[in-house]
């Protein structure tokens, strides 16, 4: 920290060279991303930003003391154990807010304890102290963990602060020590892959000229997230330990004129502050820098490639300008992020949390199905429900959608009179054998005049009572009509139990059926079986309780023309009955009341979050999407405010 030879550091002001940074347009753009970056995005977009980078004790922490003017704590390498926003800020009141940005793999509620921490102080000899707390936050303390994957966030504001934002992240080690083990050496390689691989990212990667240039990892790292080297601007500290003349020297000259390991951005030396100028002040510290570069071999460079005020402008003016470049794009892309969480928050649809939600919810799709269940009833395909879906599967003889029930039912009720008019009968009186295709049972047998008539003489022989000769048993057309229309039975509960019974399981709405694990519906939407069963039987008896009646006053010679003119009135009586009585009137009839919004009224609070209530993880995946949501909201007002109206 400064010493008391310069005790306008420690009220925090700063030097006119700092001041004079920025143009107003400059501070504007800047400003523009500075105010996004506080919304919480920098976890969600890729923001535009100046990141500190290199090798241990390649002097990192001192160019960024220098480049702000903050004089952090050197003792212990503390502002390497982790990465440090310092975010300079314009405004009325001098102050310096430090926060912690806790790492997202962190447990929730170590998170939410985390974020609740903040600092400020008026005074820089204060910034100790308060560092201490914020290791502590961020558990890193003697004995215990190195390095942490937590940000310090630190914010220094001023009515002459410009816009700026740079990232220190920890410096790369080579070998685990003591006090540093190979998971720490993973973890600070880590988090520097984890900040020089955004696209948006200007790399300082600083090194030190105490070390051969080739020997520092720090070089290819950021030649291998920026391998054209577009973004990557080399600094080179501690010039002043070359020894004049020296091989050593002249290498570093070359790498300084951009002749050795080439940079778009080139190179920029800085002479830091020995060990025996600790104690100078800023002023101080520019002069010894200065007066180096006016007499060293470094003073064949451009002034604008050293020294920390050159630096400054430079770094301030190449900001600036890859700020304004990527602004359209960070629009493009907040607002493209925005319309992928509304998305998937609106895949999720509405909170089912409390009791009061999962009842509306639940009356809101009960309420939507009964509209649906009618509409199809009547034949009404208007709700967006019944419109064409590729995907829909199609009943295999009409090309009709299952969606559409009433249209499947009558589709079906054809079917079935079909099938009982071409092979519902046992015999067939024509030489014509073939059955409906329709049919999954047996075909007819096919009987010609003479075979027809020795199949009711048979009949009428075994029914002989004591009627004279020449007149018949009237009961036997009975029986011819029994055998003859024996597969009525079958057919009609394939019908009703097999085919329809199908169709109306598939078009109940996905909605409403339940969920893995959760309660079944059943004993609300189910229509009662007996019903049906009852009616059915009841159709299957009535054709043969008229017979015997209308067939009293026949001759015997008639039978066989009788059988063939009841059989063909009674099948379409039948067949009326099953279509009629049994399908419309029980199946159909009452069929959208299982979706009455009286069931969920009527169901117990328990039985209602039992059905419908979300998942944890679904509540903790709208938490997350609303607050995205929240900030990215924020930013697009930011944006708006920056282009005006």
């Amino acid at each position: 920290m400064g010493s008391g030879t310069d005790p306008a550091s420690s009220q925090m002001t700063i030097s006119r060279t700092l001041e004079e940074l920025q143009t107003d347009e400059q501070r504007r753009v800047l400003d523009t991303v500075s105010q996004v970056r506080k919304c919480g995005l920098e976890t969600v977009l890729s923001l535009p930003q100046i990141v500190v980078c290199g090798d241990q004790s390649a002097g990192k922490s001192s160019v960024l003391e220098a480049l702000t003017e903050i004089p952090f704590p050197r003792n212990d390498n503390l502002c390497t154990r982790f990465a440090t926003e310092i975010c300079l800020r314009r405004d009325p009141l001098n102050s310096l807010t430090i926060r912690v940005i806790p790492d997202s793999n962190r447990p929730q509620k170590k998170q939410e304890e985390i974020k609740k921490y903040s600092e400020t102080i008026t005074d820089f000899k204060d910034l100790p102290a308060v560092m201490n707390n914020a290791l502590k936050v961020m558990d890193i303390t003697e004995g215990g963990n190195a390095f942490a994957k937590d940000t310090l966030s630190v914010e220094i504001c001023g009515p002459s602060r410009p816009q700026l934002t740079l990232v220190d992240i920890p410096g790369l080690i080579q070998t685990s020590t003591k006090g540093v083990s190979d998971a720490d050496v993973a973890l600070v390689a880590e988090i520097t892959d984890h900040y020089i691989k955004q696209p948006r990212t200007i790399c300082l990667a600083v090194i030190s000229a105490t070390n051969d240039a080739a020997n520092q990892p720090i070089l290819q790292k950021v030649r291998k997230f920026d391998p054209q080297g577009d973004r990557t601007l080399g600094v080179i500290t501690k010039p002043d330990r070359l020894s004049a003349g020296s091989g050593s020297e002249t290498k570093f000259l070359e790498l300084a004129r951009n002749e050795d390991v080439f940079f778009k951005l080139g190179w920029h030396v800085i002479k830091n502050r020995k060990f025996e100028e600790m104690e100078f002040s800023i002023e101080e510290r520019n002069f010894s820098e200065k007066t180096f570069f006016s007499t060293s071999s470094f003073n064949t460079l451009p002034k604008d490639n050293v020294a920390i005020d050159s630096l400054r402008v430079r770094l301030s003016y190449l900001l600036f300008e890859h700020v304004k470049n990527e602004l359209p794009r960070l629009q493009r892309d907040l607002e493209s992020a925005l319309k992928v969480a509304r998305d998937e928050l609106q895949t999720l649809g509405n909170a089912r949390s409390t009791v009061v939600e999962c009842r509306s919810f639940l009356t809101q799709v009960t309420m939507e199905c009964y509209d649906i269940c009618r509409s199809t009833l009547n034949g009404h395909y208007d709700h967006p429900y019944f419109k064409s879906d590729p995907n829909d599967v199609k009943l295999s003889a009409s090309d009709v959608s299952q969606q559409r029930l009433r249209a499947s039912v009558q589709l079906l009720n054809c079917g079935f009179a079909t099938e009982v008019d071409t092979s519902g009968h046992k015999y067939s009186f024509t030489q014509n054998s073939n059955a409906s295709p329709y049919s999954p049972f047996s075909t007819t047998q096919a009987l010609n005049p003479s075979e027809a008539k020795a199949w009711v003489k048979r009949k009428l022989r075994s029914a002989r009572g004591t009627e004279l000769i020449g007149n018949y048993n009237p009961q036997v057309v009975g029986e011819l009509f029994w055998e003859q229309s024996e597969k009525w039975e079958a057919l009609a509960k394939n019908h009703v139990d097999k085919r329809l019974g199908d169709q109306l399981e598939k078009h109940v709405p996905n909605t409403i059926r339940p969920a893995p694990g959760r309660c079944n519906m059943g004993d609300h939407y189910s229509v009662p079986p007996t019903k049906t069963k009852d009616e059915l039987g009841r159709a299957i008896t009535n054709w043969s309780n008229a017979v015997t009646a209308d067939m009293e006053d026949f001759s015997c010679e008639e039978a066989l023309d009788c059988l063939k003119a009841i059989y063909n009135v009674q099948k379409k009586v039948f067949v009326a009955n099953v279509t009629v009585q049994v399908i419309e009137r029980h199946l159909l009839e009452d069929l959208h009341e299982m979706f009455s919004p009286m069931v969920v009224l009527n169901m117990s609070d328990a039985k209602v979050q039992s059905m419908v209530s979300e998942r944890e993880s679904a509540k903790l995946q709208r938490v997350f999407l609303s607050d995205r949501i929240k900030k990215l909201k924020e930013g697009q007002d930011i944006f708006r405010s920056f282009s005006g109206p």
